[in-house]
């Protein structure tokens, strides 16, 4: 698994914890909305700070090809790693 796999994993665990604390909400257990609320926030926010260093990576070793070729490297980004 690397970063961009571990970090989707993350933010679809996430989507589930927030997903029970809603239900908790229905049932009025504020203690375990509020616990499951911050696990939620920790896990998106751990999704999002790996993925931002999987595309620091990618710019560092693409740095140069980026200043040379604009336009062909950000059809090629798009293409590989944002689909």
């Amino acid at each position: 698994m690397n970063n961009r796999q571990m970090a989707r994993a993350m933010l679809q665990q996430a989507e589930v914890i927030l997903a029970e604390a809603h239900y908790l909400n229905t049932h009025r257990h504020w203690h375990l909305v509020i616990r499951r609320c911050q696990e939620s926030v920790e896990l998106a926010l751990k999704a999002v700070l790996l993925w931002s260093v999987w595309r620091s990576r990618v710019f560092m070793m693409w740095d140069q090809y980026c200043c040379k070729r604009p336009i062909v490297f950000q059809s090629f980004f798009r293409a590989k790693f944002l689909n």
